[in-house]
């Protein structure tokens, strides 16, 4: 329990114990809600960590002074495409004509 509160921990430097004893409750309680909620969504896949590494990169058609990062991938090239350029079927417009 102590190296999974640990990362994310909220206690903080204090000389009060009754401080003390609620930032403890407080790391308690956040662990158990986490547990509980994994429990009951297995498919949750951890939040900003899984998001994080995901890289993304700049559509391919948009010029480079928009900097449009692109959230799907052509399925004819496998280029980058941004949601402006995206049709249904994930198709760049460079591949359609």
């Amino acid at each position: 329990m102590d190296q999974m509160v640990r990362t994310y921990t909220c206690k903080r430097r204090t000389r009060r114990w009754p401080m003390v004893l609620w930032h403890n409750v407080l790391d308690v309680a956040t662990l158990n809600a986490f547990t509980s909620y994994t429990a009951q969504h297995p498919g949750y896949m951890g939040g900003w960590r899984k998001r994080k590494q995901v890289k993304r990169k700049r559509c391919k058609i948009c010029p480079t002074a928009k900097d449009r990062k692109a959230s799907s991938w052509c399925s004819k090239c496998t280029s980058p495409v941004c949601k402006e350029h995206k049709h249904v079927v994930v198709i760049c417009e460079a591949c359609m004509h």
